[in-house]
């Protein structure tokens, strides 16, 4: 059942303000037996630890969140030689960090030079209890099976409902650089929160240093400085819409990244071939759904796994990627060679293997539509089509 819309009149031309889906204790539970059993067992432990200790309820939340987080600066201080400038720039009456992507730890490096700063973002990791504990304590969240328009809705909430800080990460996807295009969903909600007057200011963040370009669970010695310059009001003509005299989406953000591309040294943005793919998919999003829709697939509720199957689901994460044999369907081509969305012929158990620098990340696809979300996703962020299917 959807909920009621929080401040309706916290809206603008860009977005029309929605309701959202309601995430109960089901969906909850269905996402976490997604997970792998390993991190379904640490979790068993961890969450009952944290729920004996009172560490995210009330006052300790907060407590336990600025402990972490000098820990970590504490560790990033020793190994990576942390340094930050520019703390002083951040208003206190709330503001939208926008910050370059160079690696996965780089909202830790924010957290840790403004430790006592918990602040709502938008993530991409997680589906369990942990997770869904952050997202309540916090507000940092995954926009979890939200199109662009709940998107956008979640994160006005968040910053009306949660927290007056925002995070987040426009390029959208980690990479050593340079700066590139980001995504254009939080213009809308910066012309949300501002709609009649300015409140809340982008601030631009710039992470750099060798140290910086650490990838899932890897430690990369090296240097890494992190800079907040001066907190950004957009010119309010530039919210009205274009041929009202204003900006575009795509102007606005290209505008904002290009500020941080300036100070990295760069003349202009590096293009951005997850949004090339994005355009591509809308454009053919027609096609792609009502081919999911027709894509049939059978996958035993029992998943139980046969010995070939075995070997791929003990392949430990980062490892080099397992064989892929020739009793496994492939369903989509990646051109980017990162997906391998498979079938197993003998046990019909699914998998997405991803490789990425040469390791593997293997994901147990339990049912249909985990499956068609790892297939959408290959079409959808990495260019993907489908294969034609094997005859037996």
């Amino acid at each position: 059942m959807p909920d009621k819309i929080p401040h309706p009149e916290f809206t603008s031309w860009m977005h029309e303000r929605c309701e959202l889906p309601v995430d109960t204790l089901a969906d909850r539970y269905e996402r976490w037996k997604q997970q792998p059993v390993p991190i379904i067992a640490l979790e068993a432990v961890a969450s009952r630890l944290i729920k004996a200790t009172g560490m995210f309820s009330g006052i300790r939340a907060i407590v336990s969140f600025k402990l972490l987080m000098r820990i970590f600066r504490l560790y990033f201080k020793a190994f990576n030689k942390l340094t930050w400038r520019g703390t002083e720039n951040i208003p206190k009456n709330g503001c939208i960090f926008y910050v370059n992507h160079p690696g996965s730890y780089d909202p830790l490096y924010v957290f840790a030079c403004v430790p006592d700063m918990p602040f709502a973002m938008f993530v991409a990791w997680g589906n369990g209890w942990f997770a869904d504990t952050i997202a309540d304590v916090f507000g940092m969240t995954n926009m979890r099976g939200l199109n662009r328009q709940g998107a956008i809705e979640k994160m006005i909430r968040l910053i009306l409902q949660k927290n007056k800080y925002f995070a987040l990460w426009p390029e959208g996807h980690p990479h050593r650089g340079p700066i590139e295009q980001g995504f254009s969903p939080i213009v809308p909600v910066y012309a949300a929160i501002n709609h009649d007057k300015d409140r809340i200011p982008f601030l631009p963040v710039l992470i750099r240093g060798e140290g910086a370009h650490r990838f899932g669970v890897s430690h990369v010695a090296g240097p890494v400085g992190v800079t907040f310059y001066k907190p950004i009001f957009l010119d309010r003509s530039w919210l009205k819409r274009p041929e009202e005299g204003g900006k575009t989406q795509r102007e606005i953000i290209d505008y904002l990244m290009m500020f941080l591309a300036k100070k990295n040294g760069q003349k202009e943005l590096a293009k951005n071939q997850r949004i090339e793919w994005s355009r591509a998919f809308h454009q053919n999003s027609v096609k792609f759904e009502a081919a999911l829709e027709h894509l049939k697939v059978s996958i035993p509720n029992e998943l139980t796994s046969c010995d070939y199957c075995k070997v791929i689901e003990n392949t430990k994460r980062g490892e080099s990627p397992p064989p892929i044999g020739e009793h496994m369907q492939q369903f989509v081509d990646d051109p980017t060679g990162t997906h391998h969305v498979v079938q197993c012929a003998h046990c019909g158990s699914c998998y997405d293997i991803a490789s990425r620098e040469g390791k593997s990340f293997v994901t147990k696809l339990k049912g249909t539509k985990a499956f068609k979300k790892a297939v959408l996703h290959v079409l959808a962020q990495h260019g993907g089509t489908f294969k034609e299917k094997k005859e037996n």
